[in-house]
C-alpha cells in the first residue's frame, strides 16, 4: 500500500482524519454507517472514545487540513473521482440508485480501477435488479481490491441473495479470514454451514430454496451444484458472463480440519441421537478452525498482485501510473509548520486537523491546551511511556519519500538543536523550589510552562535527572543542591503533572544561566571524604548515638505530625552505617529532611562532605530540641500551678 492510501479502503485518502495514534483514514471509512470504525486498523488502538470526544468538542471529526491540501493539489483527477464516489454513496443511502450509478460511472472514468466505485455500483445495480451488472462489478472489485474484506463480502452477499449458497460461502470465508471482526460475514457463514450440514438437508433443498428470489435465467447463471463440491469452491470463482477464472491464491483457504469436519457432518449417517445441540457444538469446532493456521495463505493473498490476464478477463482499464513521476508538482511550502515556518519535523496533527512540528505544538500546549490557529481544544493524554504525541505517519512518509533533500536538511537542523541541549553533560537543568536530600522521596507538582519544557527535555535527553535548589534572596538559587531522579510522572489533561522523584547526588552549582525560561548550571558533585580505618570505631559510636536520638525524637512527636511525616517521607529507615560511600547513611538524610530547622541551615549541611561533621551537627540540633522541649514543659507546669 502506498503512502497516499487509506488503510481501510486502500484508495486515495479523501478528506482524511488523523487520530491521536498518528494513523489517517478517509472520513467516509471512519463514519461508515454499516460498519463504523471502533479500533484503528493499523495499531489496534481503541478510537471510539476519541471519536466521541471530537464530536462533542468540534461537532465533527475535523479533517487533516495539510493532507487535504496536498492530495487535492497533487492528485486532482483522483481526488475528484473520490469526491464523485462519496456523492454516489450518499445517494445510495437515500435509495436514489440511478443517480448513484451516474456518479459511480463518472468516478470510474477518472479512476478506472476504483474498487470502491465498483463495489457500491454493484450494490446499486443489485437493488435495481440488474443482477448481471451487479455480479460483474462485485467480481471486478474483488479482483482489484483482493486485500479488502468488504469486496469479498459484497460479492458473497450478492451470490447468497441469488441463492448461490455454496458459491457465496467461499467469499464469506475469505472475508472472515481477512478480517476476523466481521460479524456480518460470520453470521452468513454460520447460516450457510448450518444449512449444508443439517440432518434434514436434502438434495432437493440444496437445489431449490424455499425462499428463492427472482433469479436470472439459467443461461445467464448456469447452476454448478451438481458438479461442484466444497474443495473446488475453495479455488474457483465466477464472472457474470459465465466465464470461469482461477483465483491462484493458494491451495486452500480453510484448514484440513474444517474440510474434513464439513464432509463428515454432511455425509455421516443420520441417527435418532442427532440433536441441535450436537450440531451447534460441531459448528463451533468448524468455525474455530478459521484461525492462525491460515496465516500463510493470507500472507500470500495480501502480497499477491493482480495478474495482467485477470485484468483483461475482467475488462478492466489499466491502472494509472505512479502518482508522482517527478518533483515538478511538489512544493515544500505545502508542508510547512505555521509556528516555526520550516518544513514539518515529526509532524503532529491536532484533533481540529491542523499540523505542526512535534516540538512546536508541545511548547504551545504547555501554555494553553488550545490549537494555536483555531483556538479549539487540543489535548494529549501523555504518560511516561508515551511522552510525545505520535507523528502523522502519512505526512512524515510523504516528506521523506518525495522531499528527500529538504527532509535531510530539516533532520540535520533538529539534530543540531538536540546536540546543543546535550553537548555539555555537566550542565544540568535546575528546578528552583526547595532543598532536596539524597535517597529521600521528593514529589513535585509542575504547572509552569518553563518547567513542563524542562521536565520533557530531562525525560528525553538527560537520563530522567535534573537538579533541585532552594531559592536565594540575592542569587537565582542557592549554591548547594541535590539531583533528582524521576521514577514516575502522572500527567493531567491541562498539562500539569505530578512527578514522583527521589534525591540522588549532591552538588555545588557553578556558572548558572537561563535557557528557555528555566535555569541551567554547571555542577560540581560532592562526595564524602574517605574515613580512615582507625576512625571507624569512634564513628560507629557516634552513628549509634545519633540514631537513638532520632528514634527517641520521632516517637515523641504528636500523632498528627508523625502521620504527616510518614505520609510524605515514609517511616524512619533502618540503621545503616554507610561508611566510605558517596553520601553516607540514608537514614541521616531522612532525619535532616524532617527536622524542624530552617531550609538555609539544612542546605549548608547538604554541602558538607564530612560524615562525622554532619552527625555532630545533627546531634547538636537534637540537644537544642531537647532543651527547648524541657523549657516548654517547665513553662506549662508553672502556668498550671499559678492558675
Amino acid at each position: 500500500m502506498d503512502d497516499f492510501a487509506c488503510p481501510h479502503c486502500r484508495e486515495l485518502l479523501y478528506k482524511p482524519i488523523t487520530f491521536l495514534c498518528g494513523h489517517s483514514f478517509c472520513q467516509l471509512c471512519v463514519q461508515c454507517q454499516e460498519n463504523p470504525m471502533t479500533f484503528c486498523e493499523v495499531c489496534n488502538v481503541l478510537i471510539t472514545d476519541e471519536i466521541n470526544a471530537r464530536r462533542s468538542i468540534l461537532q465533527n471529526n475535523s479533517n487533516n487540513v495539510v493532507l487535504m491540501a496536498v492530495f487535492e493539489s497533487w492528485h486532482k483527477n483522483e481526488w475528484q473521482g473520490r469526491a464523485l464516489t462519496t456523492e454516489g454513496i450518499a445517494l445510495l443511502c437515500k435509495q436514489e440508485y440511478k443517480k448513484a450509478i451516474e456518479k459511480f460511472n463518472k468516478a470510474l472514468e477518472l479512476v478506472p480501477q476504483s474498487h470502491s466505485a465498483f463495489l457500491h455500483r454493484a450494490k446499486a445495480n443489485f437493488s435495481l435488479g440488474n443482477y448481471e451488472a451487479a455480479l460483474r462489478d462485485a467480481t471486478r472489485a474483488s479482483v482489484v481490491a483482493h486485500k479488502s474484506p468488504e469486496a469479498y463480502y459484497v460479492k458473497g452477499e450478492i451470490l447468497y441473495q441469488l441463492d448461490y449458497v455454496e458459491e457465496a460461502l467461499f467469499y464469506f470465508l475469505i472475508c472472515v479470514l481477512l478480517d476476523s471482526s466481521r460479524k456480518d460475514a460470520k453470521k452468513r457463514t454460520h447460516e450457510i454451514i448450518t444449512t449444508l450440514v443439517s440432518p434434514h438437508f436434502s438434495a432437493t433443498n440444496a437445489t431449490h430454496s424455499t425462499n428463492k428470489r427472482s433469479n436470472p435465467s439459467q443461461n445467464e447463471f448456469p447452476s454448478k451444484r451438481n458438479c461442484l463440491d466444497l474443495a473446488r469452491l475453495l479455488n474457483i470463482g465466477y464472472c457474470a458472463n459465465g466465464i470461469h477464472f482461477i483465483q491462484k491464491i493458494t491451495n486452500t483457504f480453510i484448514t484440513l480440519n474444517l474440510f474434513n469436519s464439513y464432509h463428515y457432518l454432511k455425509n455421516r449417517p443420520k441417527t435418532k441421537s442427532d440433536t441441535p445441540e450436537k450440531y451447534e457444538a460441531a459448528l463451533e469446532i468448524i468455525l474455530k478452525t478459521i484461525d492462525d493456521s491460515s496465516a500463510n495463505d493470507l500472507r500470500t493473498l495480501r502480497t499477491q498482485r493482480v495478474s495482467k490476464d485477470l485484468v483483461e478477463a475482467m475488462a478492466l482499464k489499466p491502472a494509472p501510473k505512479a502518482r508522482l513521476q517527478n518533483n515538478e508538482e511538489l512544493d515544500d511550502s505545502d508542508l510547512e509548520c505555521s509556528l516555526c515556518m520550516r518544513l514539518l519535523c515529526d509532524p503532529v496533527c491536532t484533533p481540529c486537523g491542523h499540523m505542526f512540528c512535534q516540538g512546536c505544538i508541545e511548547r504551545c500546549l504547555d501554555h494553553k491546551s488550545q490549537c494555536p490557529l483555531c483556538k479549539k481544544t487540543a489535548k494529549h493524554n501523555k504518560s511516561l511511556e508515551a511522552l510525545h504525541s505520535p507523528c502523522c505517519y502519512v505526512t512524515k512518509a510523504i516528506i521523506r519519500q518525495y522531499l528527500p533533500e529538504e527532509y535531510a536538511e530539516r533532520e540535520l537542523q533538529h539534530k543540531q538543536e538536540i546536540d546543543e541541549l546535550t553537548k555539555h553533560r555537566k550542565t544540568q537543568p535546575i528546578f528552583v523550589s526547595t532543598i532536596a536530600y539524597p535517597s529521600v522521596p521528593c514529589p513535585l507538582h509542575i504547572f509552569e510552562p518553563r518547567y513542563m519544557l524542562m521536565l520533557r527535555r530531562c525525560l528525553d535527553y538527560n537520563d530522567r535527572e535534573f537538579g533541585m535548589c532552594m531559592r536565594s534572596p540575592d542569587k537565582p538559587h542557592h549554591d548547594n543542591g541535590t539531583t533528582l531522579r524521576v521514577k514516575n510522572v502522572k500527567f493531567f489533561p491541562d498539562g500539569r503533572s505530578v512527578v514522583d522523584s527521589v534525591g540522588n547526588r549532591r552538588f555545588v552549582t557553578k556558572h548558572s544561566q537561563k535557557r528557555d525560561g528555566y535555569h541551567v548550571a554547571t555542577l560540581k558533585f560532592i562526595e564524602d571524604t574517605k574515613i580512615r580505618d582507625e576512625d571507624i570505631e569512634k564513628l560507629t559510636r557516634i552513628v549509634d548515638k545519633v540514631y537513638d536520638e532520632a528514634r527517641e525524637w520521632f516517637s515523641s512527636v504528636t500523632p498528627p505530625l508523625k502521620q504527616k511525616i510518614t505520609l510524605h517521607f515514609g517511616d524512619l529507615p533502618t540503621k545503616q552505617y554507610g561508611f566510605n560511600t558517596e553520601n553516607g547513611p540514608d537514614w541521616l538524610w531522612w532525619v535532616l529532611a524532617v527536622l524542624p530547622v530552617e531550609d538555609t541551615y539544612k542546605a549548608s549541611i547538604v554541602g558538607k562532605n564530612n560524615l562525622q561533621e554532619r552527625l555532630l551537627t545533627i546531634h547538636k540540633i537534637f540537644v537544642c530540641l531537647q532543651v527547648k522541649s524541657k523549657k516548654n514543659s517547665q513553662g506549662s507546669a508553672s502556668t498550671s500551678s499559678s492558675s
